[in-house]
């Protein structure tokens, strides 16, 4: 299994996972892509991410080979249609409000979890 973590658009600060959690993710004998500069505005440099044992990737390939892909906004329609069938998104994506963007991502065979739909447990 490949989880890819993207790099968000310009003005987004957060990034879907940092170095602490991807070692976590690579412990358990999953592969991890990070596309180079991902975590920058976060303050996690890509030699961090490679020092958890994640390896750095074109968000091509990212998008074209990873099983679970990362990200805060939601995915851009190139994005989305540059994914294989089946590919999972976790992210933030608002679904209530973005129908059309659920309905556009399943017609594409893709998995969508929205974690603002997850309910907070404190």
């Amino acid at each position: 299994m490949v989880i890819g973590i993207l790099k968000e658009k310009e003005g987004e600060r957060r990034v879907s996972a940092l170095p602490e959690t991807v070692r976590q993710i690579v412990e358990r004998n999953v592969s991890v892509w990070v596309e180079p500069g991902a975590g920058e505005s976060a303050f996690a440099a890509d030699a961090a991410y490679e020092g958890s044992g994640a390896s750095l990737h074109a968000r091509s390939e990212i998008l074209r080979e990873a099983d679970l892909l990362l990200s805060i906004q939601v995915p851009s329609e190139e994005d989305r249609r540059s994914c294989k069938k089946n590919t999972a998104w976790l992210g933030i994506y608002a679904p209530l409000n973005n129908p059309a963007l659920l309905q556009d991502m399943c017609s594409l065979g893709l998995d969508v979890v929205s974690m603002d739909n997850v309910p907070r447990v404190t």
